[in-house]
């Protein structure tokens, strides 16, 4: 944001006072070997950051990307004025760079301060809901509901709390079983990280989980989707 400030200022200077850049040819060749490098580079770091989760290495993978559309936009700015003489073309292109350096610096910025801050990953909330929802409406079910689901993620890593609902009459190690098989299949989905699963008595008495022979609640829906933390509504 800084770069794109100074670029900015810089751009107008030379707007009001004008400028004639020099040794065109020499500069066209340098942004050309510049724009392909730094274009080949920002890729290959885009793609490891993603992988992994990291939102420094993307960030230094964007930035990369920046450098090389920024080389790219002041190739043309070049090719104008040496075709054309039109040296307005230089510091246009400059504040077209500060632009794109500006909105990028400002999409990193809110991506890292809603990681410091444990903002919640909609793209996980749809992964859990979708994991817990499909065993709350299986035939039978698995589990009769669940609540209280809190996530967070540091890069790959996440972490996943939830309350799972089953039926009273099941012993200590059946419920904990079948919560170690949900949490296992949680960080299964998520690749890296912890899932942990507090077991708590059904209470509802028309729970399908808990009578095989109802059917199960209108308000489970296809997984992929957003459902209730809560299937069905229960006493706290």
């Amino acid at each position: 944001l800084l770069a794109s400030a100074v670029i900015i200022i810089e751009a107008i200077k030379t707007f009001a006072n004008g400028a004639t850049p020099g040794q065109l040819p020499i500069g066209m060749a340098v942004l050309a070997v510049v724009m392909v490098s730094y274009a080949v580079l920002g890729i290959y770091m885009v793609r490891v950051g993603k992988a992994t989760q990291s939102i420094a290495l993307e960030a230094d993978g964007r930035h990369t990307l920046a450098d090389a559309l920024t080389s790219a936009i002041a190739l043309i700015a070049l090719v104008i004025i040496h075709f054309t003489g039109w040296h307005y073309a230089d510091p246009l292109a400059a504040l077209l760079v500060a632009i794109y350096v500006a909105s990028t610096g400002v999409s990193l910025l809110g991506r890292s301060v809603a990681g410091l801050l444990d903002e919640q990953d909609e793209k996980d909330t749809r992964l859990l809901r979708g994991i817990l929802a499909a065993h709350a409406a299986g035939k039978p079910p698995t589990i009769c509901s669940y609540h209280k689901l809190r996530h967070r993620h540091s890069g790959r890593y996440h972490w996943v709390d939830f309350h799972l609902i089953v039926p009273a009459g099941w012993d200590i190690a059946r419920g904990h079983a079948v919560a170690t098989r949900i949490e296992m299949e949680i960080e299964n989905a998520l690749g890296e990280g912890n899932a942990t699963a507090h077991v708590e008595p059904c209470q509802a008495p028309d729970c399908p989980a808990c009578n095989p022979g109802v059917a199960p609640p209108s308000t489970v829906t296809d997984p992929a989707t957003s459902v209730p933390d809560q299937l069905p509504k229960l006493p706290n």
